[in-house]
């Protein structure tokens, strides 16, 4: 499985729930009957907080999307360890370890670029609608590879509400508190000043083997 974040990140954790990483994806598709929209229309902050297991405290995390340069999405770790910005125009991700002030950028694998998370590779059933963060969405029942959750869209791409797991194994959920949307700060996409640009391999060995003991960009 592709390490696409660092551990904890929210939506890429929410994304490995549903048995991802970060596979090739669809193209930004029109909204309709069949699927959600896979990206944001417009730029958007959101703010989440995602289930916590039992015995740990809820965790928050936030998202910065812009059309801007193609399209770039921000996701910040909980506790704001660090955060991943996934660019589609130069099919990059960028990590960012605050602690250790340094950053990598790898290329995607093919396909990523255009779109993230939700993907025409997965099976949708619209299920209702309901109202979070002050939003209208629509539920869908998501499945993939064995795998299976939910997710709640806005129409113009917003997820807001979304869960995932395998049968039987951990589930991970996010919920919407804050949604803003406008323009977003070309600074939020950059590696911040003075962090020293570690290789994809170096990044690896700062990051360590994910959970399970596969190494990262190995199979999971």
């Amino acid at each position: 499985m592709t390490r696409s974040a660092p551990a904890g990140t929210g939506l890429a954790t929410l994304a490995l729930g549903f048995g991802l990483g970060l596979p090739p994806l669809a193209a930004h598709a029109q909204t309709g009957a069949q699927h959600p929209l896979f990206l944001p229309t417009r730029g958007v902050s959101v703010t989440y907080s995602l289930g916590a297991d039992p015995g740990h405290p809820a965790q928050s995390t936030r998202l910065y999307y812009t059309t801007s340069g193609g399209g770039m999405l921000r996701i910040n770790t909980p506790g704001d360890a660090g955060f991943t910005v996934l660019d589609r125009a130069r099919n990059t991700q960028m990590l960012v370890i605050f602690a250790k002030r340094v950053y990598a950028t790898m290329t995607l694998p093919p396909g990523t670029e255009n779109g993230f998370i939700l993907n025409d590779t997965m099976s949708y059933t619209r299920e209702g609608s309901r109202t979070i963060a002050g939003y209208p969405c629509t539920e869908w029942k998501v499945t993939t590879r064995g795998t299976s959750g939910d997710a709640c869209v806005t129409a113009d791409g917003v997820l807001l509400a979304g869960s995932g797991g395998q049968p039987g194994g951990p589930q991970t959920s996010l919920t919407a508190t804050r949604v803003e949307y406008g323009p977003q700060n070309p600074g939020l996409f950059a590696p911040p000043a003075g962090f020293r640009e570690l290789s994809p391999q170096e990044m690896e060995q700062v990051l360590g083997p994910p959970p399970g003991g596969a190494p990262p960009g190995g199979p999971g």
